[in-house]
């Protein structure tokens, strides 16, 4: 099987120069993630990355990247999980980070990567397919037959499982019935039953890869692992939702009552490898789409031998009813499709705190060893991860492919009409071409909402991916960047090589009305605010309006790296039926097809905490247009330092890829 890499998450270089060079199949550095390796025992190639030395501590992972097959590879195997190391240029004791930079120096320090295994049959029940659909459908005079394949393909492609990724892929290792996609399914009553169901349709061959049963997450490999806490002490936990689709919702409970855990704390400190704006900042729980990732401090002050859970059984804090209002639902369609629940992911076991050295942050699985224990802490660190942490007290420095956008600081750096690009863009089904009334849509792929489709009688366009792609999404670089997002309920969205900051919430957009007391109440929570940062980025709980009225804004400062890469759906199995778009980051001084390196005369709008070359910038700003009175401050340390798991070697790596023989 073709594949190749991406690294999810990294501010780093494209590689691409041209959707020519891209098309091309070919790959000389960096982040490409169009690049083609031939499957086969010897297939190899080195993957250069160079990180630039400004880039944030934090924790970043990669995955196979090849359209068409891009939920099957990852779902079964994601590679490596990269971590840049701390360093205290960017948490300044005069920014008052003083007291979180000598706990994070001295906690224990582990990787908790959550990996979703799909195996069960596709829920037939589909929100589009409720009783008064379906009877509209027939006063289209659409046929028993052309229905239920319809039917058949909605769900698949909504949520497929390992049998369905693997015969879409064409893997030769799949499939033994059912490779025409046909089904004898039957639309009775407003629901459509699967009887392909019972069918023996398998991922490989062989008794002990059936594929037939339940969803379930393991963490680094185990099921339900035990995690070790010293009671009353601080410890950092980086979670990874390595799925291939989804989302899950992620919080403490205590063991004995499956109740929020009052006497534990848990302090968010970054998202997708990028600090929040303050640090750290108390949460009541975690929504993770696929792809994203969380840093976290915790620390419980149970007596030893209490237990808690790393509970995903239900959606509070941001939804009072699992995102699930009615079976004649848009909330009905997320939780069947989109979220995933487990009751018990891994339980924690408190210690003492003596203990520390040896046990904290370790894990085992039943049978398996699980946890990835980045750093541990010894004895005399115990005085230091007792100590309380101040809600929001550090501010740290910032990069400016991280700066901070919100209004106030733009008006700041009194940043003029012409160093701003406004965009709007989406994700939209891909319908079936026949004309349908009653504004009824046949769900059948998904497509990239473009300037074109926002036009009036253009509601059923969309564009699906191509290479070359002859519209993409064009971002000039030494600009601030505004999309207005929609459909984000549905699809994280996904942008490679700068990560985007969310510019507002709309809590007209949440799921409760005062209105509509049958609505369930959705928060966003202290989890979602304006000023983070994402690279993937997901809002469920946004359902009260109609889904293309009030879009979701974010924002980011491109640069400086020009070339092409890509935004999509990071529910995968989207991605792979066209939701994905080329991006061009654009350089206005270079021929479109030499997009790649340094742009001559790049400057960035917002300017730098910490400038390219690993050195702290003081910025004194006047009220004219113009920044004046700049000064650097060299620092005394290295910025960038990069440590990767299973194999991963520092900015260089090679990988081979048999097992996709």
């Amino acid at each position: 099987m073709v594949t190749n890499l991406h690294t999810h998450g990294m501010h780093t270089a494209t590689g691409v120069p041209s959707q020519a060079f891209a098309a091309s199949g070919n790959y000389t550095h960096s982040d490409n993630p169009f690049f083609k390796l031939a499957g086969g025992s010897n297939a190899s190639v080195t993957v250069h990355i160079r990180v630039p030395h400004n880039h944030l501590p934090g924790l970043h992972w990669a995955h196979p990247h090849i359209h068409g097959s891009t939920a099957l590879q990852t779902g079964t195997a994601h590679l490596a999980i990269i971590v840049e190391d701390d360093n205290d240029l960017w948490l300044p004791a005069e920014a008052g980070c003083a007291d979180v930079a000598a706990v994070l120096a001295a906690a224990p320090d582990i990787i908790l990567d959550l990996q979703l295994y799909f195996f069960k049959k596709p829920d037939p029940r589909n929100w589009i397919y409720t009783p008064t659909i379906v009877q509209s459908f027939k006063t289209l005079n659409m046929t028993d037959d052309a229905l239920q394949k319809v039917v058949k393909v909605t769900e698949d492609l909504n949520n497929g499982n390992y049998q369905y990724m693997s015969r879409e892929a064409n893997n030769p290792l799949c499939c033994d019935d059912d490779t025409d996609g046909s089904s004898t399914a039957k639309a009775k009553a407003g629901r459509v039953s699967d009887a392909a169901s019972s069918s023996t349709t398998r991922l490989i061959s062989g008794t002990a890869a059936q594929g037939r049963g339940e969803n379930f997450y393991l963490i680094n490999g185990g099921y339900q692992p035990t995690i070790h806490l010293n009671s009353n002490s601080w410890a950092r936990w980086r979670f990874l939702n390595s799925a291939a689709k989804g989302f899950i919702v992620i919080k403490l409970v205590d063991a004995a009552t499956n109740k929020t855990a009052e006497d534990c704390e848990v302090m968010l400190l970054a998202k997708d490898g990028v600090y929040l704006q303050q640090i750290p900042r108390a949460i009541q729980g975690m929504l993770l789409s696929a792809a994203n990732r969380a840093e976290v401090l915790v620390r419980c002050a149970g007596e030893p031998g209490k237990q808690y859970y790393l509970w995903a059984g239900d959606s509070m804090p941001f939804s009072s009813a699992n995102f699930n209002d009615d079976e004649d639902s848009a909330a009905d369609h997320i939780a069947r499709h989109l979220y995933f629940k487990q009751d018990v992911l891994a339980t924690i076991v408190i210690t003492e705190p003596s203990n520390n050295a040896a046990a904290a942050g370790n894990g085992t699985g039943k049978g398996v060893a699980t946890a990835k224990l980045l750093k541990g802490s010894s004895s005399s660190s115990s005085s230091v991860l007792t100590k309380a942490l101040q809600d929001r007290a550090c501010t740290p420095r910032r990069p400016p492919y991280a700066a901070d956008l919100r209004d106030a600081n733009l008006l700041a750096n009194n940043v003029a009409s012409d160093k701003w690009t406004n965009l709007t863009t989406g994700f939209r089904a891909k319908y079936l071409p026949a004309p349908l009334t009653h504004n009824m849509y046949l769900q059948w792929g998904c497509g990239v909402i473009k300037e074109a489709d926002l036009e009036p009688g253009a509601e059923k366009s969309y564009h699906e991916f191509s290479l070359p792609d002859p519209e993409p999404l064009k971002f000039p670089l030494g600009t601030i960047v505004n999309i207005d997002m929609f459909n984000m309920e549905f699809h994280p969205v996904h942008y490679h090589i700068n990560p985007f900051m969310i510019a507002e919430l709309a809590e007209e957009r949440l799921c409760s009305s005062a209105t509509n007391s049958n609505r369930h109440v959705c928060a966003f929570t202290s989890y979602f605010e304006p000023g983070d940062y994402h690279d993937t980025l997901t809002l469920p709980m946004m359902l009260h309006s109609p889904f293309y009225e009030h879009p979701t804004a974010i924002r980011f400062q491109p640069g400086e790296f020009s070339g092409y890469s890509l935004m999509h759906c990071h529910f995968l199995q989207h991605e792979d039926t066209g939701c994905m778009s080329v991006v061009h980051w654009h350089c206005p001084t270079q021929p479109a097809d030499q997009q790649e390196g340094a742009c001559p005369g790049f400057a960035w709008t917002v300017p730098a905490d910490v400038n390219e070359q690993g050195t702290v910038v003081v910025a004194k700003l006047t009220n004219s247009s113009t920044q004046q009175g700049v000064k650097a401050q060299q620092s005394g340390s290295t910025v960038a330092g990069w440590r990767g798991l299973l194999g991963w070697g520092l900015m260089l790596v090679a990988f081979l890829f048999a097992v996709f023989v």
